[in-house]
C-alpha cells in the first residue's frame, strides 16, 4: 500500500501544481474527493482495494491539504511538516522492501540512509537538468508557452500518479500491474 501512497502523492502535487497560481483550490479539492470517492466505491464492489475508510481518510487529507493551498503564508509554515510525512511515507515503503529482500534489522537503517541519500543526490542532479534546460529554452525561445508546457506537465503527473495508485492499490497480487 505504501507504493500506492508514492502515486497519491505525486497525483496530489500534480493538482495543486495545476491551474493558476494562489488560484481557488476548491473544485480541484471536489474533484479529489470525488474521484476518491468512486475509487471507494467500486472498490467496495469488487471486494478489493483499500477500504472506504482509507480512501474516505486520504480524500479528506486531500481536500483540506489543497485548501490550505489557497493561503500561501499558511501553506509555507506546514509545508515541512507536510514534505516530512511525505518523506515518511516513502521511507516506509522502502524499509518494508529491505526488509522482505531479508536485510538484517541491524542493517536496515544504514541501507535506508545509503539509498535515501543517493535517491536525493539523483534527484537533486535531475532538477538541477532540467531546470538549467528550461532557463536556457527560455532565454533563447522568448515564446516559450511556459504556463501551457506546466500545464501539460502537471496534468501528465497527475495521471501517472492516478494510474500508479489505482495500479498498485487495486493489484490482486503484490507487484501486480493493471493493464487493459
Amino acid at each position: 500500500m505504501v507504493e500506492a501512497l508514492i502515486g497519491f502523492t505525486i497525483a496530489l502535487v500534480a493538482v495543486e501544481s495545476s491551474g493558476p497560481a494562489g488560484g481557488p483550490m476548491s473544485r480541484r479539492a471536489g474533484v479529489a474527493f470525488a474521484t476518491l470517492a468512486a475509487l471507494a466505491a467500486g472498490g467496495a464492489l469488487a471486494g478489493r482495494g483499500p477500504g472506504p475508510v482509507a480512501l474516505l481518510g486520504l480524500a479528506l487529507f486531500a481536500g483540506c491539504y489543497l485548501r490550505l493551498a489557497e493561503h500561501p503564508a499558511q501553506a509555507r509554515r506546514i509545508r515541512p511538516a507536510v514534505t516530512a510525512s511525505f518523506g515518511l511515507v516513502h521511507g516506509f515503503g522502502f524499509a518494508g522492501a529491505l526488509l522482505d529482500l531479508g536485510v538484517p534489522q541491524d542493517r536496515v537503517v544504514p541501507a535506508l540512509l545509503g539509498f535515501n541519500l543517493g535517491v536525493e543526490l539523483g534527484q537533486i542532479a535531475i532538477v538541477t537538468v532540467a531546470w538549467l534546460a528550461g532557463a536556457k529554452l527560455l532565454a533563447r525561445w522568448r515564446s516559450f508557452p511556459g504556463r501551457a508546457a506546466a500545464e501539460a506537465t502537471a496534468a501528465a503527473l497527475c495521471a501517472l500518479g492516478v494510474y500508479w495508485f489505482v495500479a498498485r492499490a487495486y493489484a490482486t497480487h503484490p507487484g501486480a500491474v493493471l493493464v487493459s
